[in-house]
């Protein structure tokens, strides 16, 4: 964020406060993206309903949690130093991402069990959830990476964390995937023939 936006009214209080909402939205980016692969697969199989059903709690689950993590944030912001407030919103918004797309899935494989719910689909699920585990793991790895250079060497220039910083996370990010299974070298091979 300090790269791309830090500098002029933009300031370290800015780049913090971004910092944290970015970090909340990040949490349930791949289910929010998700959800919007599954509204439309209701509306196909003419379930519209379930898709407004969804929507409607989602909201619901939202609003309960904006109001849950307002007063806990405001608390714990000063006690840790850091303006964590303005990220409630954002968990918020991921936590009901993830209702949202655990409702939706659950109810269409309940409408539809011979084509959404059968055995094949259950694997493609399973399969999915275990790569998603495992890249958490890699961006992990990746972050803690990040840090650690970045506690070990102190401020960085920009350039070198684009040139150097960025293209190394990355490599880490794709060497972790590697070693826990999600994909091969012969898989990356066949892409690009």
């Amino acid at each position: 964020v300090s790269l791309l936006f830090g500098r002029g009214a933009f300031d370290a209080r800015s780049v913090e406060i971004t910092s944290v909402c970015l970090l909340g939205y990040a949490v349930g980016l791949y289910f929010l993206s998700g959800s919007k692969m599954l509204v439309p697969a209701a509306y196909a199989v003419g379930r519209p309903g379930l898709a407004v059903r969804a929507g409607v709690y989602a909201f619901l689950v939202n609003l309960v949690l904006n109001l849950a993590l307002l007063k806990p944030l405001l608390m714990a912001g000063p006690l840790i130093g850091r303006p964590i407030v303005q990220g409630g919103p954002a968990l918020a918004t991921s936590i009901a991402g993830i209702f949202n797309f655990y409702y939706l899935r659950r109810r269409l494989a309940q409408a539809i069990p011979e084509r959404f719910g059968g055995q094949e689909d259950r694997d493609v699920f399973r399969d999915t959830e275990g790569r998603t585990g495992k890249m958490v793991v890699a961006a992990l790895v990746m972050s803690a990476a990040l840090v650690g250079v970045r506690a070990g060497f102190g401020d960085i220039s920009p350039a070198v964390i684009v040139g150097v910083g960025i293209p190394a996370c990355v490599a880490l990010y794709f060497a972790v995937l590697l070693a826990l299974g999600v994909f091969r070298i012969d898989d990356i091979r066949r892409r690009f023939r």
